[in-house]
């Protein structure tokens, strides 16, 4: 006998975006290049990063297809995209994006921002801010709030942003009334009630303008910044480094980054060993890529390994494990293999794939005969190498010791013996 049928809703927490942006990105450089895979995704052929720490603000501008109403409604979208059914862009790149998460980079860098896209004739702005973000930095820097529970916490955060978000001005909440980021944000964009973020299913404002411009482009402003220039947490070398092996077979005439203004080249390394790969497996399809080898220099650390590339790099490059082939093999040899058949095996976060699929082990197995091919060939060369280097040694003392032997009077005794010699040793 059935007792009581009822309903139970289906609701998503307060804190969600904010665990979603921890799960994503595991620091704040990916969660930039994120903002760059929706550039690369839109075809654009430059993006230009500023970062302003001054000014505690970072601009990402690209000259991609931009964004009309119908392109926004699938930027803010959560959940699903329209790039699955289009995975490849008009340009022919693999897309990144498929899984509508493609925003979140924003509230992972910022408490708010300013974005301007470009298209058809019009001009569409929007500003917003992540009003519960804002209020739970602030409020969690007071003692009384971080005495409290985690549970009693979110719960204390949770009431004052509902209370903004249905319109109760901050200046008439006594616990954020004098919030300096409120403050910051409210002097830039104008008041926060008017441009906060309202949750996941609330609709995005956006002013619509007519332009002049006829080329497509996008702008992002990023202000104020959840995070500071500073060592271990954000460097701009670093940003750079990982903009190079992210993008490590884009970069190049028809990609091209630019951070403040300098342009991010390729990560060649000049006096390599260049191998080429070119290739078409059963399962995984189409491969290609390049794999240096660096006999006079240890690589970098972060460029170590042979990395994956699924649309852009992704992982750390230990998919391959270089040890298995030689102890000292990582830190002289890197590389990147292109496999876009893997785009399926890509997890969530973009940064990891599914190790146990027949496409990767495919993958993984060529590449493994195929470094070991290279070492077999880098140990031929090293062996030829020293023979020369030997041959060439001993012509010198060879030399050297006729002309003192010519000297002496002793030319016929002395080549009899060195010819001896060289007999021996070679």
């Amino acid at each position: 006998m059935i007792d009581k049928i009822t309903e139970v809703p289906r609701v998503i927490s307060d804190d969600f975006h904010e665990n979603m942006g921890s799960t994503l990105f595991s620091d704040y450089y990916q969660a930039i290049i994120q903002g760059f895979d929706n550039a690369w995704d839109a075809d654009a052929s430059t993006i230009e990063l500023t970062f302003e720490p001054e000014k505690n603000r970072l601009i990402i501008k690209d000259d991609g297809s931009g964004m009309d109403i119908k392109g926004l409604e699938d930027f803010s979208r959560f959940g699903g995209s329209i790039k699955k059914l289009e995975p490849y862009t008009p340009n022919g790149r693999l897309r990144m994006g498929d899984v509508g998460v493609g925003k979140e980079f924003l509230r992972h860098l910022s408490f708010a921002y300013n974005m301007t896209t470009i298209k058809s004739g019009k001009k569409h702005i929007i500003n917003e801010a992540f009003v519960r973000e804002i209020i739970a930095h602030s409020l969690l820097k007071d003692k009384d709030v971080k005495s409290k529970t985690p549970r009693k916490q979110r719960e204390y955060i949770d009431d004052i942003a509902k209370q903004v978000i249905k319109g109760k001005p901050p200046d008439n909440i006594p616990e954020i009334r004098d919030f300096l980021l409120i403050q910051e944000v409210e002097k830039k964009y104008g008041s926060l009630e008017e441009i906060l973020n309202k949750g996941t299913w609330e609709n995005m404002k956006v002013i619509v303008k007519g332009t002049n411009k006829k080329k497509h482009s996008t702008e992002i402003e990023m202000c104020p910044l959840r995070f500071a220039e500073k060592k271990g947490i954000f460097e701009l070398d670093k940003l750079i480094k990982e903009i190079q092996k992210a993008y490590a077979l884009q970069l190049g005439p028809f990609f091209r980054v630019k951070v403040n203004g300098i342009e991010i080249e390729a990560p060649i390394p000049k006096d390599a060993i260049v191998y080429e790969i070119d290739e078409k497996l059963k399962r995984c399809g189409k491969i290609s890529g390049l794999i240096y080898y660096l006999p006079n220099k240890s690589v970098e650390e972060h460029m170590q390994g042979i990395h994956l590339v699924v649309g852009r790099t992704i992982g750390k490059g230990d998919f391959f494990k270089l040890k298995d082939i030689s102890y000292t093999f990582p830190t002289h040899i890197y590389g990147f293999v292109k496999a876009e058949g893997l785009k399926g095996s890509l997890r969530f976060d973009k940064q990891n794939i599914q190790y146990n699929t027949e496409d990767f082990l495919e993958l993984k197995k060529y590449i493994k005969n195929l470094l070991f091919g290279i070492r077999r060939d880098i140990l031929r060369g090293e062996e030829k190498e020293k023979g020369l280097k030997l041959r060439n040694i001993l012509k010198e003392v060879t030399g050297g010791v006729i002309r003192r032997a010519e000297r002496k009077g002793m030319l016929k005794k002395v080549k009899l013996n060195l010819w001896t010699h060289l007999g021996l040793v070679l």
